[in-house]
């Protein structure tokens, strides 16, 4: 009751069709991801290819906490 709904915000242009390529040949790779958005860790990056949009990437990030408190 009374949260607000969470914004979707979609990056159709950061990257590059190429770039998207090169990165589904390694899916596994998480630490392109830990370089470009630093303070979050990848849990779950999954790549679909589409004949008539293209490449879709579907990235789930979590953000990790200092411990050293």
């Amino acid at each position: 009751m009374n949260l607000k709904k969470p914004k979707v915000r979609k990056n159709d242009s950061k990257y590059s069709y190429r770039k998207v390529c090169t990165l589904a040949k390694t899916p596994e790779d998480k630490e392109y991801w830990r370089k470009v958005y630093k303070g979050y860790e990848p849990t779950k990056i999954d790549f679909q290819y589409n004949d008539y949009t293209g490449w879709s990437v579907y990235l789930k990030m979590r953000k990790v906490r200092d411990r050293a408190k």
